[in-house]
């Protein structure tokens, strides 16, 4: 699972390869109301010429993928706080994953992340 950035230079966004090699990308969006969780894309992110990094940050669960993609899309998003992004859903969703159980978090991915957040 890694957070990728795609359409912005500071734009991240949750990326899942499954064992049989199947990319799932996650990510939150703008509409008329503000954020939103957006429906996942079946694409592999390596494929843009415009992703410029990307973070192992851990492993999920063995069997429990579809559970994760649930809790993913169904993470709630902020549009009262001036400066929540999409960094912070994905650092709330990888929090909250690791809490459960369902990811087993890299050694140093967070911190990783952490020096890679926009400043806000």
């Amino acid at each position: 699972m890694s957070p990728a950035e795609t359409d912005a230079p500071c734009h991240w966004a949750i990326w899942i390869k499954d064992a049989n090699a199947k990319s799932i990308i996650l990510q939150v969006g703008l509409n008329k109301d503000g954020y939103c969780v957006e429906e996942p894309i079946l694409r592999d992110p390596l494929l843009s010429k415009r992703i410029k990094h990307a973070v192992y940050c851990g492993t999920i669960s063995s069997g429990k993928q579809d559970l994760a993609l649930s809790i993913i899309q169904n993470h709630p998003v902020d549009n009262e706080s001036a400066t929540w992004n999409c960094q912070a859903w994905i650092m709330e969703v990888l929090e909250g994953m690791e809490q459960t159980g369902l990811l087993h978090i890299a050694p140093g991915s967070k911190a990783t992340l952490e020096s890679m957040r926009q400043k806000v």
